[in-house]
């Protein structure tokens, strides 16, 4: 959560949104409730979503869990998933909240190795008719 605001502290972006996606379980780094008031002040909304077992998918994990408190103070919204279909769905949900487009410009450069390619096979050509004399010379 600190690495994403980090990262989006200083977007120029009108919406700032960040996808946590989590066991819940807080191993390393910033304590998120610590990193919340960087994220609030920055406009940064946090979607959080907790990978659990299915027996811990309920409404009162939901209700409790300490992922549900940075969502909800960040303008965001707490998911919990069990499976791959789970994800997709909770994808989809927020798919559908953040509908702002962008235009993205790509460009690329292209160079012609047509040359290089065909100035190899005329050399080879050309070098094979001498080879092939000095074949049917030695066999003979």
């Amino acid at each position: 959560m600190a690495a994403a605001t980090q990262f989006l502290q200083n977007s120029e972006s009108d919406t700032k949104i960040a996808i946590l996606l989590t066991d819940g379980y807080h191993n390393d780094g910033t304590d998120p409730a610590e990193a919340m008031p960087r994220a609030q002040q920055a406009g940064i909304r946090f979607y959080t979503a907790a990978i659990v077992p299915p027996s811990q998918n309920n409404a009162r994990t939901i209700a409790t869990h300490p992922l549900g408190e940075v969502a909800r103070e960040t303008g965001g919204q707490f998911f919990v998933a069990s499976d791959g279909d789970g994800l997709r769905s909770l994808y989809a949900q927020i798919d559908r909240f953040e509908t702002t487009q962008f235009r993205q410009t790509r460009s690329a450069v292209y160079q012609n190795l047509f040359p290089w390619f065909a100035g190899s096979a005329l050399a080879i050509l050309i070098a094979a008719g001498p080879y092939r004399a000095f074949c049917r010379r030695s066999l003979s």
